[in-house]
């Protein structure tokens, strides 16, 4: 940790933070996660600010995608398959700036959302265009802030800064992902 109280994960990529698994939590129920990051360089890797752990497949990633530079929000299939839904940032990622990230799944229309700075991106690959076609399943490992994984192992180091990672049971709504952007904000 910094002197400014963040997660600051360096260029190494072995920094991370586990935390115990919200009391509340069902991934295969409606819920949302939010975190401020600050991603040091836009590399070819991908860059995992805050996911949830299982034994092989993590049932989110909130996370850098290299392929377009994009923020992601990324939901797998079941917890034994590497297929996903994701929504995408509608621009690419700015490094070096701090940005508020907010991904969303509805369990009830099966739809999942990505805000970046407070607004709704538009950009889903998914089962549809909008985000819907997508079904939770309900993971059973920690919090994990700084990392991922993929088939069993540790994955996609972030490599920059990470604070007020936020967990919610249920979708927060576009006003309650404003407040929760300017309560917290970040320069």
């Amino acid at each position: 940790m910094s002197e400014d109280k963040w997660a600051n994960y360096g260029a190494s990529g072995t920094g991370e933070v586990t935390a115990p698994r919200p009391v509340d939590l069902r991934t295969d129920r409606s819920y949302s996660v939010s975190a401020w990051v600050r991603l040091d360089t836009a590399d070819t890797s991908a860059r995992v600010a805050v996911s949830l752990g299982d034994p092989q497949f993590p049932p989110f990633l909130l996370h850098y995608r290299p392929e377009n530079r994009q923020w992601g929000f990324l939901m797998t299939h079941r917890p034994d398959s590497s297929a996903w839904w994701i929504a995408l940032s509608d621009s690419q990622v700015q490094t070096g700036q701090w940005v508020h990230l907010v991904g969303t799944y509805d369990a009830v229309a099966g739809r999942i959302g990505l805000y970046v700075n407070g607004v709704k991106q538009t950009r889903n690959f998914s089962q549809t265009p909008d985000g819907g076609g997508v079904t939770g399943w309900n993971g059973t490992g920690p919090l994990w802030i700084g990392r991922g994984l993929w088939v069993g192992q540790k994955a996609n180091p972030w490599k920059g800064d990470v604070d007020d990672v936020r967990v919610y049971s249920g979708v927060l709504t576009p006003e309650q992902v404003s407040t929760l952007r300017f309560d917290t904000l970040h320069f």
